[in-house]
């Protein structure tokens, strides 16, 4: 942990962050990224830009682990690019299209790191089109797109993160049906007034872990032709949240003030199986329910309280849970429980200190996720805490977090720590 902070202060100290104040005119322009406009009608223009996530891990990985020589690995270290996209926001008028081009190692994790395998390739997480009907009340769009339903942070914009990633618990779908969180979907969705909505109907993408000889009892996805359906409703009492892009914010870093009640779902008949001792299958439906709060409140002083919770009612099938770790360097070294059939809360708590420029803020924060599902034998709890320095919003950003990790020994919870620096730049 000492090393990863020293090179953590380093990269800090070659970017003169400690006396280089960013005046706001500059500030705002890199805030707006690239705008190329259309002829003389404001609202005909293309919006694009560059971003980058780079991450650097030291990690305490779970017991039992070995190298490639046969070694028994406790801890290890890495640097890895998380994401590079290269957003595209075409708006001709009433119409919409976006897509969000990224270098890849593989669509799964989209991340590339020294032990990736593959080469690298060009990949799509985003491409869709939509029409507003009614001037940002009804819009219709079509495409692979992230309006999910569930919860806020089921559609989190991963450049727009409190903490160094967004939380697991939110993408209930993500390593099935899901491709990086998003479907191929019709959705609708706008503001009418103070109350937010969005719904699609999505085509999901095939899922089937069935192996030669399942398990009797055991849970499987299995490749399905069921429509899955989706909404997530949202009242906001005070600055309002556009829907025309589907992602979410997890701070506006003081330049919003924000409380939202949400309520969201998400439905896939018989997208589960299970096998029974007479050779005969059940299967059952996923269908997962959340009900969240979220909250940032901006003081005179522009420090910033933000607050978020959520809770959540998860359903693949009987005793269902399913265990992995991010962008693991060595097979289940950083596995943990994920997802399952049970209940799951998650909570986020964070400070913007005062200051008295938009550039070079200091945010505090706080997670921590509660999982009790049937299949586990014990609740558990994993705790993230970290500092945020903002230099240009979410552009320029730096964040350092640990992580303190639950891990099952059979039936007992054994504690992991991860440190995580990451560095995110963009236009």
């Amino acid at each position: 942990m000492k090393k990863l902070i020293i090179i953590f202060s380093i990269l800090l100290s070659v970017n003169n962050i400690k006396a280089q104040v960013i005046n706001d005119s500059v500030y705002h322009s890199i805030n707006k990224g690239i705008i190329i406009p259309i002829g003389n009608n404001k609202n005909f223009f293309l919006k694009t830009g560059v971003s980058a996530q780079i991450w650097m891990r030291l990690m305490q990985y779970n017991n039992g682990i070995s190298d490639i020589d046969n070694s028994v690995i406790k801890y290890d270290a890495d640097v890895l690019i998380r994401r590079m996209f290269f957003p595209v926001y075409l708006k001709l008028g009433n119409f919409t299209f976006f897509t969000l081009p990224a270098f890849s190692s593989q669509p799964a994790t989209a991340s590339i790191s020294s032990s990736t395998p593959q080469q690298t390739i060009l990949y799509f997480y985003d491409i869709w089109t939509s029409y507003q009907l009614w001037n940002g009340k009804l819009i219709v769009g079509a495409g692979l797109n992230m309006y999910n339903g569930v919860s806020r942070y089921s559609s989190a914009s991963s450049a727009r993160t409190l903490g160094a990633d967004v939380p697991l618990i939110a993408a209930p779908n993500l390593t099935s049906t899901e491709q990086a969180a998003r479907q191929l979907s019709l959705f609708f969705t706008g503001n009418l007034n103070a109350f937010a909505y969005r719904l699609a109907i999505a085509k999901p993408f095939a899922a089937d872990n069935v192996p030669e000889h399942p398990e009797i009892g055991k849970i499987y996805n299995y490749h399905n032709a069921h429509f899955s359906y989706k909404g997530y409703f949202e009242y906001q009492f005070f600055d309002k949240e556009s829907n025309l892009i589907p992602f979410k914010s997890a701070t506006y870093i003081s330049s919003k003030k924000i409380l939202n009640l949400g309520l969201g779902f998400d439905y896939h008949p018989q997208a589960t199986l299970s096998f029974n001792a007479d050779s005969s299958i059940t299967k059952y439906d996923k269908l997962h329910f959340a009900a969240d709060i979220f909250s940032e409140i901006p003081f005179n002083n522009h420090s910033t309280a933000t607050f978020y919770a959520s809770y959540y009612i998860c359903n693949y099938g009987p005793e269902y849970t399913q265990s992995f770790g991010v962008q693991e360097l060595y097979r289940n070294s950083l596995s943990e429980l994920q997802y399952g059939t049970g209940n799951a809360v998650f909570i986020q708590a964070a400070y913007l200190l005062p200051a008295a420029h938009l550039s070079n803020r200091i945010q505090l924060y706080y997670e921590v996720t509660l999982r009790d599902f049937e299949g586990a034998p014990k609740k558990v709890y994993h705790h993230n805490t970290g500092v945020n320095y903002f230099i240009v919003g979410h552009k320029i950003k730096y964040t350092l977090q640990y992580e303190n990790r639950p891990v099952f020994e059979e039936e007992n919870i054994v504690r992991k720590s991860l440190v995580i620096g990451k560095i995110q730049i963009g236009i």
